[in-house]
């Protein structure tokens, strides 16, 4: 089990779809499975699986979620493991679902992971972020030293939110790029 995992370092599940149909599925119908008692249990299913097995490891240092059809759900786990996992460096997330809301929370976790984490690159090419979003991730930006890579592309970042990461990048934090189209 990837929670367990004490060898692997990077991990590609790129374009496996494991959120789409099971992450709506999970929205109205939960996956429950019995435990070792006999008692019955919500499995979580898809990206959120993952998320979950995430905020344990100590070992993936690189992992690939990209073209999954990831949900909100889904981004709202892997915020929440972003504030406890300690080893994770490489997080692409592009070409999911995630909505502007869901990168929102990946990025207010983003503060937190700078006092407990290590995440120094982050993808969330195509999936909705807006400028509210930006303007979340330009104040973390002012806070975050370790984060260095910021992938916006294709996204509906507008003026108001390029300008907003524009303003963070006064913050001088050596090797930091962030790359976007508007």
């Amino acid at each position: 089990s990837l929670m367990y995992n004490k060898t692997i370092t990077h991990l590609d599940f790129s374009h496996n779809i494991i959120g789409g149909a099971k992450e709506i599925l999970h929205k109205t119908a939960p996956h429950i499975v019995r435990d070792n008692r006999g008692k019955k249990a919500v499995m979580p299913m898809g990206g959120e699986s993952v998320a979950m097995a995430l905020q344990v490891n100590k070992t993936l240092v690189h992992l690939n979620l990209s073209w999954n059809q990831l949900g909100y759900q889904s981004a709202i786990l892997l915020g929440e493991m972003l504030t406890t996992n300690k080893a994770l460096r490489h997080l692409d997330l592009g070409y999911n679902s995630l909505t502007d809301s869901g990168v929102s929370a990946i990025f207010v976790a983003l503060e937190e992971n700078a006092e407990t984490g290590a995440l120094e690159y982050l993808d969330v090419t195509s999936n909705g972020v807006g400028p509210a979003s930006c303007c979340v991730l330009s104040t973390i930006l002012r806070h975050n030293s370790l984060i260095k890579t910021i992938i916006l592309k294709e996204n509906p970042v507008s003026e108001q939110g390029a300008r907003a990461i524009v303003r963070s990048m006064k913050y001088k934090v050596k090797g930091r790029r962030v790359v976007m189209q508007v």
